[in-house]
């Protein structure tokens, strides 16, 4: 058995970027404060003995722009740590160092007591949890009497204003979680415990002014109710279309709910961790960064999962904090289903690190890479059409693949995703009709995507009006018109140029696409071709009378960067046998490389890709591993 005095809880973090990282912990005695700049020489800088939280004290940010200072609140609740005050107590963080190299020392104690340093606030016993979002402060009571207590912050940080709660029947409020900016509204997700969901209101407008004891619209009736769970925190997937619901009472673990639309939640899959079949451990609290879940699973230590295929999460990474915790290989304990183990963890460091709370052993610093041994590729796409005109598509199994998406346009550029989170291997597209289609087929995992050469339906008998573009969200692109054609759209390099051989003599084709090319086949622009907008443009094309647009593909947490301006280039359109560039590998948190001027020939394949497509002679970049490649 443990003391309450032993007891480690929530772990959160300040830092200073570039300069020192913290690591805010909460434990059985009171509030610690860790340097942990440099995971192998950690120490504590100062610990604040508190009353009361023996079980429960948890710790949020708040940053305020009046002042530029960040503030902790920690609060607690039950009285089982000792002391009959289990209060909330603010500290202003500015008193930390934030020089890289000039720690505060060993337990220096570098905020003082009192106002202006840290500060008692009262409060009592409402802080089960905690959490700060845009300015307000939510006391997370667990209590239906209270549910979420909420105040204004920026006003006066030292002394928080209540606004409202969230109390009533089934409406306990054990954790909120608030995501700003959902289709122009924030959002409060509260996980209502024994009411079994998730509630979710619109605090667009809750401000210092917002009138007191009044709660804001509710948007739907919440998540599905889920019978015999604890509904005990939840996180949003970074797109904001999925929530990830944890259950503390062991009946069924993990939840995830689509709320596309928040009005009307839908449940789509439920799992646990890999060993639940053998070894029943309950899960805690969960946070989504990227594409993968990291979940503090109490005895089963940190579990990683895949979610980039939501409908089926897999785990692709542990860290035993409980059963392994000197990292030796050998299990000291058991899972035995009970409240021990990973507590909380923090997956959002700037340095990569992620922090583990472990209530017996201590803090846990671990980093993850990735779990694929390679980059996701690009499946192999066929399609055949039959007779009622449906079109069939097979592709090949990639490795590591979590799920496919099928993309389809019927004009050849502007392309809508008609199928995701397929797991096998065909698709049949039973709506296209009497058109032309394009369609491409992209595998996905927790490390990217990987997006296939277009593939065409051709209806037989008709002409069709439009090339395809080998980008997954491209925008629209002049037609292709083959100079010894003129008028007519190329699908094929035989229709364009000719025979292969007749190609390779330099016969001109205008506004072709690579996917339509043999090939790894490079085309330069000279003769009397022209760079018209981006495309190779001859005699027998006008120039359009808008430019148009091309977005690379890039990872959710990579911005685009700025298009250059391309000035135009005297070419003809020809094509020479070139062979793929080998893709290079690169950090995670690296950025497209942009072209520092504009090139007189095109990029090859697998080529790294500038800020404008139509470097490329695929005129598609697409993501590869961690990178923007030519196509």
């Amino acid at each position: 058995s443990h003391s309450y005095n032993n007891y480690l809880f929530s772990i959160l973090i300040f830092c200073i970027p570039g300069q020192r990282e913290y690591a805010l912990q909460c434990h059985g005695v009171g509030f610690a404060i860790i340097d942990v700049t440099n995971p192998a020489n950690t120490f504590r800088v100062q610990l604040v003995p508190m009353e009361g939280g023996g079980y429960w004290r948890d710790a949020a940010t708040h940053f305020d722009p009046s002042t530029g200072k960040t503030f902790a609140y920690v609060g607690s609740q039950g009285t089982q740590g000792g002391g009959q005050n289990p209060n909330l107590v603010v500290f202003d963080l500015s008193y930390l160092s934030g020089d890289i190299n000039i720690p505060d020392g060993i337990d220096s104690d570098p905020i003082p007591a009192g106002t202006g340093g840290y500060l008692n606030l009262g409060y009592k016993d409402l802080t089960h949890t905690i959490n700060v979002a845009r300015g307000l402060l939510f006391l997370n009571t667990a209590r239906a009497s209270n549910g979420c207590r909420v105040y204004d912050l920026t006003a006066n940080p030292w002394n928080p204003s209540f606004l409202f709660n969230t109390g009533g029947t089934g409406r306990d409020c054990h954790d909120s979680f608030v995501r700003e900016n959902i289709d122009g509204k924030d959002v409060l997700f509260v996980s209502d415990g024994s009411g079994r969901r998730e509630r979710i209101y619109d605090i667009t407008n809750v401000d210092a002014n917002w009138s007191v004891n009044t709660v804001p619209p509710q948007i739907g009736a919440g998540t599905p109710v889920v019978s015999g769970i604890y509904a005990h925190e939840c996180w949003l997937s970074e797109d904001n279309r999925y929530l990830f619901q944890f259950d503390e009472n062991n009946a069924e673990d993990i939840i995830v709910h689509d709320v596309s639309d928040l009005a009307n939640p839908v449940t789509i899959t439920i799992f646990q961790y890999s060993e639940q079949g053998s070894r029943n451990a309950l899960p805690h609290n969960g946070q989504v960064r990227g594409n993968y879940l990291y979940a503090a699973y109490y005895e089963a230590g940190l579990r990683v999962f895949d979610i980039s295929n939501p409908h089926l999460p897999v785990e692709v990474g542990k860290v035993e904090t409980h059963r392994d915790p000197d990292g030796d290989g050998n299990y000291d304990n058991g899972i035995i289903d009970t409240y021990e183990g990973a507590w909380n963890n923090y997956p959002f460091l700037p340095s990569g690190n992620i922090l583990v709370n472990d209530m017996i052993q201590g803090l846990f610093i671990v980093r993850a890479d990735s779990p694929y041994d390679a980059p996701i590729i690009a499946p192999t796409v066929s399609a055949q059409r039959d007779a009622s005109d449906n079109v069939s598509l097979n592709w090949n199994a990639v490795q590591d693949a979590r799920g496919y998406s099928v993309e389809r346009s019927l004009d050849g550029t502007t392309y809508s995703v008609i199928a995701e989170h397929l797991v096998g291997n065909t698709y049949d597209d039973t709506s296209v009709g009497s058109v032309d289609a394009f369609y491409k087929v992209n595998a996905v995992n927790g490390e990217g995507v990987g997006t296939s050469t277009v593939v065409t339906s051709l209806v037989p008998g008709v002409t069709p009006t439009k090339s395809p573009t080998n980008n997954p969200t491209a925008s629209p692109v002049l037609p292709g018109i083959c100079s010894n054609n003129p008028g007519q759209r190329c699908s094929t390099v035989d229709q364009c140029c000719g025979a292969p051989a007749s190609a390779s003599s330099g016969n001109l084709f205008n506004g072709k696409l690579q996917d339509l090319c043999e090939g790894n086949k490079k085309k330069a622009c000279t003769g009397s071709c022209t760079w018209v907008s981006g495309l190779c443009v001859g005699p027998a094309l006008p120039p359009p009378s808008q430019s148009p647009t091309t977005k690379p593909t890039s990872s959710p947490s990579k911005q685009p960067t700025e298009k250059p301006t391309r000035s135009p280039t005297p070419c003809s359109c020809l094509l020479t046998t070139e062979s793929p560039t080998p893709e290079p590998t690169s950090p995670p948190t690296k950025a497209p490389i942009a072209s520092p001027s504009p090139p007189t020939t095109c990029l090859s394949k697998g080529s790294t890709c500038p800020s404008d497509p139509g470097d490329c002679c695929s005129r598609a970049c697409e993501m590869k591993g961690r990178n923007n490649k030519c196509s």
